[in-house]
């Protein structure tokens, strides 16, 4: 199948001399490309300059299966920050379950 492909279109028709018969539908296409998110803690106690190595990053260009689609970086002053802005998410969740209710 060729990289991009959402959903095949198939149709199956059956025939006597008197009846036919056919079904139509759509069969979804699962992609060979597997999304892979990796994140990595730059911490930042002092000011100054810090140098950080991302050696997996350097070493994906020897790999003929993996490709990068994009790099992004966050930077927050405060970790704490990252709790905050999860709960508009916690609060919205659409489904009912154990789970969010303990999360909420």
């Amino acid at each position: 199948m060729p990289d991009g492909a959402g959903f095949l279109k198939y149709k199956a028709v059956a025939a006597t001399d008197n009846l036919t018969d056919g079904e139509e539908g759509w069969l979804p296409v699962i992609s060979r490309w597997i999304l892979v998110t990796e994140s990595m803690s730059l911490p930042i106690r002092n000011a100054g300059t810090k140098e950080f190595e991302f050696t997996k990053l350097l070493g994906s260009g020897e790999s003929e299966t993996l490709g990068n689609r994009f790099i992004h970086v966050q930077v927050v002053l405060q970790p704490a920050w990252y709790a905050v802005m999860a709960l508009p998410y916690l609060m919205e969740y659409p489904h009912e379950c154990s789970e969010q209710t303990f999360n909420r």
